[in-house]
């Protein structure tokens, strides 16, 4: 990008401008890309069960979508298999709340000789929680206990924009509170 463009349309007043478009047609037009070898898998990223439902409910579905989220439940399941099978870029991040389940499957596998740990390029993400700089390396190093693994062979900071962290201080003014329990009490 060109120093001051960007990324996003927006209007007059800031507000991001959206476009209605049917993903299921956008997702036929990958599927033309498939066919013309452009591309080997197709997949979709940050669907909801709605919208993959949408899509595999397709009428003429030439290719089901590849999804990189896999909930808690279903990644016991799916990633051996997957694994198995050759995929070998497993896509993690603290958000989808399943890397202790990934975790178990790589070391399994890699434990039954399917892989090793070098076969496999294991990514995660830094959530917005956490990028205040002191909160990077404990953040990454959660991730690694969860996954069972010593190091990421890819560490993303998943999105550009911060949410601050909030504790029970941060909104509740706690002179309130005594007052309120001295009340109470006595």
């Amino acid at each position: 990008m060109k120093p001051g463009e960007e990324l996003l349309p927006k209007d007059e007043n800031g507000k991001i401008i959206l476009d209605s478009v049917d993903l299921c047609h956008t997702w036929e037009a990958l599927e033309k890309c498939k066919e013309a070898g452009l591309t080997k898998p197709i997949m979709v990223s940050n669907f909801n069960h709605k919208q993959l439902e949408k899509i595999l409910n397709k009428p003429g579905l030439k290719y089901k979508p590849v999804c990189n989220q896999v909930a808690k439940k279903e990644a016991l399941e799916f990633t051996p298999f997957a694994i198995e099978v050759g995929f070998r870029h497993i896509d993690c991040a603290h958000a989808y709340q399943n890397e202790e389940e990934i975790g178990q499957v790589i070391r399994s596998k890699i434990a039954d000789g399917t892989v090793k740990r070098e076969d496999i390029f294991c990514t995660s993400k830094l959530w917005l929680t956490s990028l205040r700089p002191e909160l990077v390396r404990p953040a990454l190093e959660k991730s690694l206990k969860n996954l069972q693994l010593d190091y990421v062979d890819l560490y993303i900071m998943h999105y550009p924009m911060a949410l601050k962290v909030r504790n029970l201080c941060d909104h509740i003014n706690v002179i309130s509170c005594v007052r309120m329990c001295i009340n109470l009490h006595g």
